[in-house]
């Protein structure tokens, strides 16, 4: 059968004992059963990975070079299959319909490491395909990262590169560790990939921030997943694609707090017709020079309805901010739809003031600047804190045709400072 031809039985080759928690921790990994002929390096039939050993300290399959799952394959490892990885271009890819499908068990995890124990020792897993069969669940993924893949901005343990517009994937209950780069990459600025799942993940020892996501995946980034000793201490986020409304985000996106911020790393995030981008109380998001967050001009064909929502508590408010301190370091909030789900309240918005949202002269803008020129523009702004805009707090004036539409309170239900032009409320 085509699982004989690609893998051929060792001798038993000894690397280093090991007891059953060392292998589920590899620190000293065991022996293995078999290595993969990479003559075989292309899977284009359904493949099995079966568990080999009952042993602990012995591994089922060690793999040298790259192996590419393509055409309408399913390359499916069963629960307690181990795997080294022992080259630095070693690891699996997707393309195509290929799909690689590693659920393992709670008690009988999967695991993907190297006998050279540092980061970066073998490549990782790159997702390329629309398979349905994209699936990782109790797999432990350890020493990855060692080169970037094409299409993709950083090392990652796994990549979803942008090379496959329709890439679909899960993962949950997975422990990924000891990567030199990045956990996880999906840059996917156009929102037609799809990550299915992302829950109960662990994150540890990544030399990167854990996971670098777009915009458009913020919804699966939630409370069940844990972090520790991580180098970038954040959550990296892309904005949309050339700061483009065509790939602008049109559906309902919830941010939830985390234990570490995120960070918007480059362009905008933009919601128009019908998105709703809403942040939950105790968010923390972070922006980079030259970035912002915003949702279309409304007028009469499109944006009207899109909104943001940064809805906190008196306990926990949602905090914009730039990475860098001082005034202006950041774009700014900018609410140009006649939506009445524009509701920034108990939050902390500080830094901003940068962003030229209109592309017309003679318009004055703010921390959070709410403005159209072709229809009214809504807003509901309370219980802020408003400082250190390189212009006014709030710029809430619109065209002359179009005023904008905000609370009557806006001026006294908001607390400003610092902010580099006066009024802090221009009307």
């Amino acid at each position: 059968m085509f699982l004989k031809k690609i893998l051929l039985p060792l001798s038993l080759t000894a690397v280093l004992g090991c007891n059953h928690d060392d292998k589920l921790n590899p620190a000293n990994p065991g022996k293995a059963m078999a290595t993969w002929d990479c003559s075989y390096s292309k899977i284009i039939k359904d493949t099995i990975l079966k568990n080999l050993s009952n042993d602990a300290g012995t591994y089922d399959y060690i793999v040298n070079c790259p192996i590419t799952i393509s055409g309408n394959a399913t390359l499916t490892i069963e629960p307690g299959v181990s795997i080294l990885f022992n080259t630095a271009d070693a690891g699996f890819l997707t393309e195509g319909n290929g799909g690689l499908k590693a659920i393992g068990e709670q008690g009988q995890p999967i695991i993907f490491s190297s006998s050279n124990q540092s980061k970066g020792a073998w490549r990782g897993i790159v997702f390329s395909s629309n398979s349905v069969n994209n699936q990782l669940k109790y797999v432990y993924l350890n020493y990855a990262g060692s080169t970037k893949s094409a299409n993709a901005d950083e090392k990652a343990a796994i990549t979803v590169p942008t090379t496959n517009a329709n890439t679909s994937l899960s993962i949950s209950n997975c422990f990924i560790s000891f990567s030199a780069g990045t956990g996880f990459w999906m840059g996917d600025g156009k929102g037609t990939q799809s990550l299915v799942s992302f829950d109960n993940n662990k994150f540890a020892d990544i030399e990167l921030s854990p996971i670098y996501i777009n915009a458009w995946h913020l919804s699966k980034i939630n409370q069940t997943l844990s972090f520790s000793t991580i180098n970038q201490y954040f959550i990296a986020v892309y904005g949309i694609y050339l700061n483009s409304e065509l790939y602008a985000i049109n559906k309902n996106i919830t941010v939830s707090p985390l234990i570490l911020p995120y960070r918007l790393i480059s362009n905008d995030i933009i919601v128009k017709d019908g998105g709703k981008i809403s942040f939950d109380p105790g968010v923390l998001m972070e922006f980079t020079a030259g970035t912002g967050i915003r949702t279309v001009e409304a007028n009469s064909t499109s944006g009207a309805d899109a909104s943001i929502s940064a809805v906190g508590v008196a306990s926990s408010h949602v905090t914009f901010r730039g990475v860098n301190s001082g005034q202006g370091s950041w774009k700014g909030v900018a609410l140009l739809s006649g939506s009445n789900y524009n509701l920034l309240q108990y939050c902390d918005i500080s830094g901003g003031g940068a962003g030229t949202w209109i592309p017309i002269g003679g318009v004055e803008y703010g921390n959070v600047t709410v403005y159209s020129r072709f229809k009214n523009a809504k807003a509901t702004i309370q219980n802020c804190n408003i400082t250190n805009s390189s212009t006014h707090g709030i710029a809430a004036k619109g065209s002359g045709n179009y005023p904008a539409a905000v609370n009557a309170d806006i001026a006294t239900s908001n607390t400003f400072s610092n902010n580099a032009k006066q009024p802090d409320v221009y009307q």
